[in-house]
């Protein structure tokens, strides 16, 4: 896809296929979160989704501090810098493992 180039739903349909589909039996998952861009609202891709039997995570519109994901990174660079790894050893021990 080159610059200035907008994702319709037919396009995202494609990406989906053949990204997200290898992607969710490696991890064991059937679910995946999107926002809520116009390409992912369109019927068509809710149908795919629900053809694939793929579950959606709720999006919060327009908030970013309702998002899990930051809120979870946060909570890890606290923990991570407590802990003060000295390397790249501790530093992957303690985030697997505290």
């Amino acid at each position: 896809m080159g610059q200035n180039e907008t994702i319709n739903a037919q396009r995202y349909i494609k990406i989906l296929e053949s990204k997200l589909l290898p992607f969710l039996p490696i991890h064991g998952t059937r679910t995946f979160q999107q926002d809520l861009a116009p390409c992912h609202m369109a019927k068509s891709v809710e149908y795919w989704l629900l053809k694939k039997k793929i579950k959606l995570l709720d999006w919060p519109g327009n908030s970013p501090d309702l998002n899990p994901i930051k809120n979870l990174w946060e909570l890890l660079k606290r923990r991570v810098a407590r802990l003060t790894p000295k390397n790249m050893h501790d530093l992957t021990f303690w985030i697997k493992y505290t």
